[in-house]
């Protein structure tokens, strides 16, 4: 007999029942309206409701006592500024923990130089090399250019006539050129006699920002980490449905006798014609790529040395509601399992 999921409106009353008045009064109570847990209705406040096929099983580990790193992550000053960072020293209660099962570690943040800069965030005027004058090219770097008037000699010849025993003669007189003063070199107009003029590409300033790290120099990463649940079975949940980033699989795991799904006890029967024939209906897209996630995943586990998969394989039907209450908050509810047997759990609330 196919297995049905839960009424949308089932699994929000559900949770209304559940969930502390005083909660629900902080996000649903309106202006002038005395607050009472039956006003709250599902058709006014659910916007949204997905369906999809889920594959669980749990297998034994031993506890984690830190953070085990799940991955690198690279980012700039403006990233660390939007990252909430953890640090964990002990457990974490998997049914208070709503957040992430992996998350920003904050004693892995660590800063690393940009490439391009060398953690400067500047760089170097190509042309000048940072010194912000070059050689000025009418001198050469000398300071002074030869005269034009002496053709750089320092002086000038007069010719003198002479009358000597009646005959006319001519002599040479050298004196001093009245633009260099007898020296042969001016100085130099465009340099001013320094030999180095401003640099025409970076206009003195020596430097540019560098493009790459927008002149902070650095670059910074950090490691996403696995919450350090509690275990104290020492049993680990493995959730498929699509990205587990609400941590459903843990909260899940402390509520698995109260939910029903169909179970399966040899993993070769997680394939395609089985799991419909039990299903009652035609896996999708998605279904068909977690289960075989799930299959692999378990294949993996049996190889390991220190993990051990655990059976049966559920398969649970499960819905996604996006809520929006009337002072706007959003937040989404996940039913896992049938309609006769199902919990439901929050998410951003």
């Amino acid at each position: 007999m196919p297995i049905k999921a839960p009424n949308s409106d089932n699994v929000f009353e559900k949770w209304i029942n559940k969930t502390p008045a005083k909660e629900l009064e902080k996000r649903f109570k309106q202006k002038n309206v005395p607050f009472e847990k039956g006003n709250i209705s599902a058709g006014e406040c659910v916007k949204n409701v997905e369906k999809f096929t889920a594959f669980y099983f749990q297998s034994e580990k031993k506890a984690l006592e830190k953070p085990s790193v799940a991955e690198q992550v690279k980012t700039d000053i403006k990233g660390v500024s939007k990252t909430k960072f953890y640090e964990f020293t002990a457990p974490v209660d998997s049914e208070k923990w709503k957040d992430k099962t992996k998350v920003p570690l904050y004693d892995t943040l660590k800063p690393i130089n940009c490439e391009k800069c060398n953690g400067t965030g500047y760089i170097n005027c190509k042309r000048c090399k940072g010194e912000r004058l070059i050689t000025c090219k009418k001198c050469k770097g000398q300071g002074s250019v030869k005269c034009k008037k002496c053709d750089g000699l320092g002086s000038l010849e007069l010719k003198i006539e002479i009358l000597k025993d009646g005959k006319k003669i001519q002599k040479r007189m050298k004196y001093n050129c009245p633009e260099c003063f007898g020296i042969g070199k001016l100085e130099c107009k465009n340099c001013g006699g320094t030999g180095k003029v401003t640099c025409p590409d970076c206009k003195a300033n020596a430097r540019y920002r560098c493009n790459k790290c927008k002149g902070y120099g650095h670059f910074y990463t950090y490691a996403l980490g696995l919450v350090p649940f509690k275990q104290t079975s020492a049993i680990v949940p493995h959730l498929f449905f699509r990205s587990d980033g609400e941590g459903l699989g843990y909260r899940l795991s402390n509520t698995i006798n109260q939910v029903e799904g169909i179970t399966i006890r040899d993993p070769k029967k997680l394939n395609e014609k089985d799991v419909q024939a039990l299903l009652g209906y035609e896996l999708d897209s998605n279904a068909k790529k977690m289960m075989s996630v799930a299959k692999k995943t378990f294949e993996k586990l049996q190889k390991s040395e220190t993990d051990k998969p655990l059976l049966p394989i559920y398969i649970f039907p499960v819905l996604e509601l996006d809520i929006v209450t009337p002072k706007n908050k959003k937040f989404k509810l996940f039913s896992i399992g049938s309609e006769t047997g199902f919990n439901v759990f929050d998410h951003g609330f």
